[in-house]
């Protein structure tokens, strides 16, 4: 089994490459030695598995264990977490010295070189994996024009960054023309070496820069994961990070839902070509989906998942538009996923928590287990101070919707205005015990959560010892299934609340109104509204015409019907009462059976 010996350019001590016979199909076996040659036909990646434990220049940096990620190669790539260009790697000081010159493939000068490895077989290129500066002195290169493209072929079809070839005698003395003219036709940057230099010190000032490259990634990145960790821990939400992030990398950052909807997005104004990103985004992200999972073509994305608790949960996206492609804000960009992944989980649970938490405070409260002044010393200790406070208690439902849908929408309210409160879901509705603020009245909650499918029925402002007799009361205000109903405003309505209970309001309503139900039920629509309407303006017939957007003659046949079929006289006073009665009764009838008996 031949054996190859070279510098690990990894951890800057020797090693050794065994190989089966087979060298094309092998698996290099990798371990350091205790002397110095070249020749080395190491794969970077192998050498860090296998003798990181030395490595101790790279074992010294705390950003290979990024925030939430592993090994720096399984998150960034095989080694291309530090490279420098074939252009700067020119400039470098035994290069300059020794009077280099690209020789050909100046296309190709923006290559990355992730290491550096010498070597004289003619079949080298079976054991590079791309991205290497070779170096060597032309004993492999051939001595015929084909041989010599057939090399230089082989090397760019592995992904070798660059060539290093030797001119000072022993096997050239100038530039063969075929290997010019290969390696113009395939970008890969030729050097010649006019002097003899030596490999071992060309090899360590390429590590030094690579060093230097990766010290300063590696500060970078820390600099982007405390800064993250520390917005985390001021309680930064997934909105306020996706601006944050923006403004560090000073591009525009969309986060999109698995469904490709914008959950947040940063980037200035809306002109321009991100701008046009935006308008049409389905269509952009969407396309994004037929390349890889990790990375959309550089002049379109670049994007990595969110991911919570092993489901995929969306998209961060950093459009390119242009730009030239930053390594380091890709490395950022898995930060930033990372952070928003804890944010939108810790948002999760917290909610959920204290749902919970709420929850079994305000059903205690309504069975009696926890008295009003109980209740607020609870509140405190999940966080809602409501001590020292005018109490307001709200029942709150929803005319097309589930209490669980519209709970975060009144917990949204509340907070941003500042209004501590504890919320629960009680069924059809959700009961809120809210503390006013100062200088606020009842009136200023009722219109911050008024809204045209919410019922909603509040109690009067009370103490903390007056609680449940709140609870009372708002459940009272919110079997009417008014938009907005004060208990103090309820008059006839309380008493008739009390009797919703019994079957005596459902008797009283079919004796005053069936006849008039059984009619609506037989095609004759409109006659219940009419006659609400006409009772809401207590007999007049012009204003309830106004009302009803009818002509006054439509509106008199329409009254005429009803007297026909009640058998009794609008225009009699008594009559109106005890239809007014039966009418506001009827709305408390028909509202859902858990609110009507206060059942929540």
């Amino acid at each position: 089994m031949p054996i190859t010996q070279g510098l690990c350019h990894l951890c800057m001590i020797d090693l050794v490459t065994t190989c089966s016979d087979d060298a094309a199909s092998a698996t290099p076996r990798v371990r350091c030695v205790d002397r110095i040659s070249t020749g080395s036909t190491l794969d970077f990646i192998r050498c860090r598995q296998e003798v990181a434990v030395r490595s101790a220049a790279f074992n010294r940096s705390g950003a290979l264990a990024p925030l939430l990620g592993g090994p720096v190669s399984n998150i960034y790539g095989s080694g291309m977490w530090q490279s420098a260009s074939v252009a700067s790697i020119l400039e470098l000081e035994i290069f300059q010295r020794s009077g280099a010159y690209l020789a050909a493939g100046e296309g190709g000068l923006d290559r990355l070189v992730r290491w550096v490895h010498s070597g004289e077989s003619s079949d080298i290129a079976s054991f590079l994996s791309g991205g290497e500066l070779l170096l060597t002195s032309g004993q492999g290169i051939g001595s015929t024009p084909t041989e010599q493209r057939r090399f230089i072929a082989a090397l760019a079809d592995v992904g070798v960054s660059a060539l290093a070839i030797e001119l000072a005698g022993r096997v050239f003395t100038e530039m063969p023309h075929a290997v010019v003219e290969e390696a113009n036709k395939l970008d890969l940057p030729i050097i010649g070496l006019p002097i003899k230099i030596a490999f071992v010190e060309a090899s360590a000032q390429v590590l030094q820069q690579l060093t230097d490259i990766a010290t300063k990634q590696h500060a970078r990145s820390d600099e982007i994961n405390r800064f993250l960790i520390e917005r985390l821990l001021t309680g930064a939400d997934s909105v306020a990070l996706v601006h944050d992030f923006a403004g560090l990398l000073d591009r525009p950052v969309v986060l999109e839902s698995i469904a490709h909807e914008i959950q947040a997005y940063y980037g200035g104004d809306d002109g321009g070509a991100h701008g046009d990103i935006i308008a049409d985004w389905q269509t952009h992200s969407r396309a994004i989906d037929i390349h890889s999972r990790d990375a959309a073509p550089e002049s379109a994305c670049r994007r990595v998942p969110i991911v919570l608790q092993g489901t995929e949960w969306g998209w961060l996206h950093l459009p390119s538009l242009g730009q030239a492609d930053n390594r380091m804000d890709h490395i950022a960009l898995d930060h930033a996923a990372s952070a928003i992944a804890i944010s939108l989980l810790n948002s999760r649970v917290t909610r959920v928590r204290s749902a919970h938490h709420q929850s079994v405070l305000v059903n205690r409260l309504m069975v009696g287990d926890l008295s009003g002044t109980g209740f607020v010393q609870r509140a405190l200790q999940i966080g809602q101070d409501l001590r020292g406070k005018a109490l307001v208690v709200a029942v709150i439902g929803s005319k097309t919707r589930s209490s669980a849908k519209v709970q975060p929408e009144i917990v949204t309210l509340l907070r941003d205005e500042n209004f501590p409160a504890v919320i629960a879901d009680v069924g059809q509705s959700l009961l809120a015990v809210i503390a006013l603020k100062e200088g606020t009245e009842l009136h200023d909650i009722a219109e911050l959560l008024r809204d045209q499918d919410r019922c909603i029925g509040f109690s009067k402002v009370a103490e903390a010892s007056d609680l449940p007799a709140a609870v009372d009361q708002a459940r009272t205000a919110a079997s009417t299934r008014q938009p907005v109903q004060f208990f103090d405003d309820l008059g006839l309505l309380r008493l008739l609340v009390s009797l919703a209970s019994g079957p005596e309001l459902d008797q009283y309503v079919e004796e005053e109104l069936g006849p008039l139900l059984d009619a609506e039920a037989s095609n004759e629509k409109g006659l219940l509204e009419t006659l609400t309407v006409y009772l809401d303006c207590d007999g007049n017939k012009s204003d309830a015409a106004t009302k009803l957007f009818v002509h006054r003659r439509s509106l008199y046949y329409r009254l005429e019907k009803i007297e026909k079929i009640l058998g009794r006289s609008l225009e009699d006073h008594e009559t109106r009462l005890r239809l007014n009665v039966a009418v506001r009764s009827l709305a408390i009838v028909r509202a859902p059976q858990m609110n009507r008996y206060h059942d929540f």
